[in-house]
């Protein structure tokens, strides 16, 4: 089966948190209020973060929908 996620990126006073695809040599960079899409069975994650002073966050929210199919 095929579970999709959507994630929507939270942040404030953050550098770093891009959302990287290891295997496609990829990463996106999520500025605040981002949506991706994708794949939730491919290899994914982060890169490390650095708050830049006491209120920084980052906050990703994510919905998976796991998908029926042929295949």
């Amino acid at each position: 089966y095929l579970c999709v996620n959507a994630t929507v990126f939270l942040r404030r006073g953050v550098l770093g948190g891009l959302l990287v695809f290891p295997d496609a040599r990829v990463a996106l960079e999520c500025d605040d209020g981002y949506t991706a899409v994708f794949d939730g069975q491919r290899v994914h994650g982060m890169t490390q973060l650095r708050p830049l002073g006491e209120d920084a966050y980052r906050l990703s929210l994510t919905y998976y929908c796991p998908m029926r199919g042929e295949g």
